[in-house]
């Protein structure tokens, strides 16, 4: 999970990152900042509650 508005790490490293490491599913969140819990809390609770009720 990363942001698209990363400014410590740019997206494109971060999907690099992603591929390198075989990842089976990578999120984008759009206009997200490093910290995704402050610039999209919307986004990420979400998202956890998608990975908590998933079976």
């Amino acid at each position: 999970i990363y942001g698209s508005a990363d400014r410590n790490i740019p997206p494109a490293v971060m999907k690099f990152m992603a591929e390198r490491a075989h990842s089976v599913k990578t999120i984008v969140v759009e206009g997200g900042s490093h910290a995704l819990m402050v610039s999209r809390p919307d986004a990420i609770a979400l998202l956890i509650k998608e990975a908590a009720s998933a079976q």
